[in-house]
């Protein structure tokens, strides 16, 4: 069971990372959107930390400290999706 939970968490992390890929270069090919780009981009990054530390917590890899590092980086990543909602949201979004 423990290695079926590391596998998808694994994954996790590729799809995180693959979205701050994606984030990023559309930050730098974009020009009216680049401050939406940006704040996704810093989310998905701090996802794949979260998740990195998810995985060293259920693969046994001091489970004391990566569970408080676990649970800020969370906070974190959610504030910062907060942001992005907000932004994107209330029409701050102009095109030039």
């Amino acid at each position: 069971m423990n290695l079926i939970i590391v596998c998808l968490d694994f994954i996790g992390i590729l799809g995180f990372v693959i979205a701050c890929i994606y984030a990023w270069r559309n930050y730098y090919l974009t020009k009216f959107a680049s401050p939406v780009w940006f704040i996704f981009g810093m989310a998905m990054g701090l996802g794949a930390l979260w998740a990195s530390t998810t995985l060293l917590n259920v693969s046994g890899f001091y489970p004391s400290v990566t569970d408080e590092v676990r649970d800020c980086l969370f906070c974190v990543m959610i504030g910062v999706l907060v942001i992005f909602s907000i932004i994107s949201r209330s029409g701050e979004i102009k095109t030039m």
